[in-house]
């Protein structure tokens, strides 16, 4: 099958190896055991054989197309010897997901919409300490008076601006996670390891809970650790339709903080 061509992933050229090998996982691998995915053709392709797992880059074609077939319609794309755009992955899953968006919006706008569901909906799990802690990292004072709705708000506008959203997806798993009486705690264990070796995170799965996320929050990608603390299993499961969408629903997210920080880096340049 040929490789559909896709100007909205075209960024993915210049994305640090790291990214890119996070987003091949996601596509090799099984969330639930780790164990190679059976209906994944990437890992035998030649390309990625070679340059697995340090020089992604001579394969970004291949991952793309890997991600094109898993949002397509299996006998549909036989039929077009093709899989579909990455924006009609990405709105199959907001749709799933009761997203709301424009026909009209860019696809970094879509994005958005939906990584700010994400992260939204992950401040209800949060104790009000980690909440403080992820105001105060940002240097915004926190007094005995301000109530949790009011705190939480703050967290959201941190999230809306777009001066401010990347550091607030990285300090939502790394920082402000970290207390094991906390965000873990209410996640579980089980599911943090699942993702952990969903995301290609074997070599610390065996650290504690907390550990893991401490460890993590010096390293790893932002877009991973949005895919390794917000969509866990628990939150695939119950939100899953088929298969493919185990797979598309962590791509489109991880793919979406990839972009942001390219815009970023771009925009430092």
């Amino acid at each position: 099958m040929s490789i559909k061509v896709d100007l909205d992933l075209e960024f993915l050229n210049d994305v640090p190896n790291e990214g890119l090998k996070k987003l091949a996982d996601i596509l090799v691998y099984d969330i639930k055991d780790g164990e190679k995915r059976k209906t994944q053709k990437l890992a035998n392709k030649l390309e990625y054989v070679n340059h697995y797992p340090d020089k992604l880059h001579y394969c970004v074609g291949e991952i793309i197309h890997e991600l094109q077939l898993y949002g397509g319609d299996s006998i549909m794309n036989l039929f077009r010897r093709h899989g579909v755009s990455y924006r009609e992955i990405l709105t199959d899953v907001c749709d799933k997901q009761n997203i709301r968006y424009k026909k009209s919006d860019t696809v970094a706008a879509i994005e958005f919409e939906l990584l700010r569901s994400v992260a939204f909906d992950s401040i209800d799990k949060y104790k009000e300490e980690a909440i403080d802690e992820v105001l105060e990292d940002f240097g915004i004072m926190v007094n005995s008076d301000m109530r949790m709705d009011e705190k939480k708000d703050c967290v959201k506008e941190l999230i809306n601006n777009p001066s401010t959203r990347l550091k607030a997806y990285h300090i939502f798993i790394s920082q402000g996670s970290c207390s094991a009486d906390s965000y873990t705690q209410q996640l579980g264990w089980d599911a943090l390891k699942g993702a952990a070796v969903a995301g290609g995170f074997s070599p610390i799965v065996k650290a504690g809970a907390s550990q893991l996320l401490k460890k993590a929050g010096g390293y790893i990608l932002p877009g991973v650790q949005i895919v390794l603390g917000l969509w866990t299993i628990s939150d695939l499961t119950r939100m899953v339709t088929g298969p493919a969408f185990r797979v598309t629903a962590p791509s489109v997210l991880l793919i979406g903080v990839l972009r942001e920080e390219y815009n970023q880096r771009k925009l430092k340049a």
